[in-house]
C-alpha cells in the first residue's frame, strides 16, 4: 500500500507449545515457567485521510494473552517477540547494527507501547494506540519514491505480568516524531524516529540516553516497520 492508503488491517494468532523447566532462564521474581502453554493475539487498524491524503488519522486496538509462557513468547508492551525478530539481520544476530550501543532500536509490535523498554514480557494486555499524521514533503525519481510526514502519537493498555510483578497496570505513552516511507527500487521502507517524552511508568520506560528519568524526559527509538 501507499503512504496515503486508506485502509482497514486485521491481524490474528493462535498458538501454543511445551516448554520444559530446564534451560529455561528465572524471571525477575524467580520464578520459571514450565508445562504446556497458549498464547493468542489480535489487533485491528484503521487508516483514515482526514484533508485529502496528506493529513491522516491512524488508530489500532490490540489484545493479547499468554498463559504459562516462557518469557520468548509472551506479549511484549512495545515490541515483536523473539520468534518474530528471528529473521531480522539488522536486529537478531550479536553486534547486529541495530544492536550497537547508543542506538535504542525498537522492533515495534506487541501492545505498541512504544515508550517502553523493548524487554517488557506481559501475560495479558489491551492497549490502544492512535496518532495524527501529516505529510511534509514527497518527491519521486527514477530510484522510487518516497514521502516524509510528521507524526503526534499517543498510547495506553492495561497489562498484567507476573514476569514483571504487574497486576492490573496501566501503561501510557504520548510523543512526536518523524515517518520516512517510500519504495527504493524493488524494496519497500518504512523508518520512523519517533520521541515518546511521556511515560506514566518510568520504572520501565525506554528510549533513555539524553538524561532525564521522570514521566517527562527526553527518548528517542528508531523502528523499521509500522503497526498498521
Amino acid at each position: 500500500m501507499t503512504s496515503d492508503s486508506e485502509y482497514v488491517a486485521l491481524r490474528g494468532s493462535l498458538g501454543g507449545g511445551i516448554a520444559s523447566r530446564s534451560g529455561v532462564s528465572r524471571t525477575t521474581t524467580g520464578l520459571e515457567h514450565g508445562g504446556g502453554y497458549v498464547r493468542a493475539e489480535g489487533s485491528i487498524g484503521v487508516v483514515r485521510s482526514l484533508v485529502g491524503t496528506a493529513t491522516q488519522l491512524h488508530v489500532r486496538l490490540y489484545g493479547g494473552a499468554a498463559q504459562n509462557a516462557p518469557s520468548q513468547r509472551a506479549m511484549y508492551a512495545s515490541t515483536q517477540d523473539p520468534f518474530e525478530t528471528f529473521t531480522n539481520d539488522l536486529f537478531r544476530p550479536r553486534d547486529a547494527l541495530f544492536k550497537q550501543r547508543g542506538i535504542n532500536y525498537l522492533p515495534l509490535g506487541g501492545a505498541g507501547l512504544r515508550g517502553y523498554q523493548i524487554d517488557t514480557p506481559l501475560e495479558g494486555v489491551g492497549a490502544v494506540n492512535g496518532e495524527f499524521v501529516q505529510r511534509l514533503t514527497s518527491t519521486r525519481g527514477r530510484w522510487g519514491r518516497a514521502t516524509l510526514s510528521f507524526s503526534v502519537f499517543g498510547d495506553a493498555g492495561v497489562a498484567s505480568s507476573k514476569m514483571l510483578d504487574l497486576s492490573g497496570t496501566t501503561l501510557a505513552d504520548a510523543g512526536a516524531g518523524l515517518i520516512a516511507r517510500g519504495r527504493l527500487y524493488d524494496r519497500d521502507v518504512n523508518v520512523r524516529l519517533d520521541a515518546p517524552v511521556l511515560v506514566n511508568y518510568t520504572r520501565l520506560a525506554g528510549g533513555k540516553g539524553l538524561g532525564g528519568n521522570g514521566s517527562l524526559a527526553r527518548r528517542w527509538v528508531i523502528t523499521v516497520g509500522e503497526l498498521w
